[in-house]
């Protein structure tokens, strides 16, 4: 299982210095803050579609808890 903690802080640290190079005049600056543009959004997204899963996990136990709960009382 991958670690987004982890995973977080290399992003962090990837854009950065995305960050640096481009206020440092890298010769190809425009590039690399489009693409640290792309890495944060899509790094957004996907913490956004891991929390709409786990709350749709969460969701889906709690239903079959109580399924269970209810086949149990018959």
């Amino acid at each position: 299982m991958y670690d987004f903690q982890n995973g977080f802080v290399s992003i962090k640290r990837i854009l950065a210095m995305a960050n640096h190079m481009v206020e440092t005049n890298h010769y190809a600056a425009q590039h690399i803050r489009s693409l640290g543009g792309r890495i944060n959004q899509a790094w957004k997204e996907l913490t956004c579609a891991l929390d709409e899963r786990n709350t749709l996990l969460a969701l889906s136990v709690s239903f079959h808890q109580k399924a269970e709960q209810v086949i149990t009382c018959i």
